[in-house]
């Protein structure tokens, strides 16, 4: 693994240590199947009083987001022969996105918002990947990455400047994260 994408594991870890554990509540509303999860999550609701609406809907459009980032690791690292590079990125992919998702929803719940099941992104790279020999899945999830990364680049930097702690310093680390993997799979991609 590159000691940059290290640190910025370290850094969202930090992160993880800073948000609430407990989770109280999930917020009411109506379950409904998250398709992106094939869990129940409740229909959205708007934020508790305290909560900025804006961050509510950072944190909700994030966890969907994640899921496919998790979905599109798993299916590339199931592909034989898979070089060690791409097998690192998708792994570190992986193991900060699932506890990311983990933090957002505990951030939902502590404030009394609902998960937002409407979000789900598309699934046309998802079905490339899948369908793909392993050197056209290669070049596919870094392409699809890439965009992904950007994608939650353009999420997280106005949440940024949130007001909650919690919620600007996983901005900044999605937005530090983002930036420096896409750098790292760029230089990959002149590979293919």
């Amino acid at each position: 693994m590159r000691p940059g994408l290290m640190v910025a594991a370290a850094v969202v870890s930090v992160v993880a240590a800073g948000c609430s554990s407990t989770v109280a509540g999930t917020g009411g509303g109506t379950p409904t199947a998250s398709a992106a999860s094939g869990t129940t999550a409740a229909t959205p609701e708007p934020p508790a009083a305290s909560t900025s609406a804006a961050d509510a809907a950072f944190v909700q459009a994030m966890i969907p987001h994640q899921e496919q980032a998790v979905g599109l690791s798993d299916l590339l690292l199931a592909k034989p022969g898979l070089n060690t590079e791409l097998s690192d990125l998708a792994t570190q992919v992986k193991s900060t996105a699932q506890p990311e998702i983990d933090r957002l929803r505990a951030w939902l719940g502590a404030h009394g918002v609902a998960e937002d099941a409407s979000g789900t992104p598309d699934s046309a790279p998802l079905d490339a990947v899948r369908a793909a020999d392993t050197l056209a899945a290669a070049d596919l999830y870094l392409s699809a990455m890439i965009d992904h990364h950007e994608a939650a680049i353009a999420l997280a930097e106005p949440a940024a400047a949130s007001a909650d702690a919690e919620v600007a310093a996983l901005a900044r680390a999605v937005v530090d994260r983002s930036t420096e993997e896409i750098a790292f799979m760029k230089e990959l991609q002149v590979g293919f």
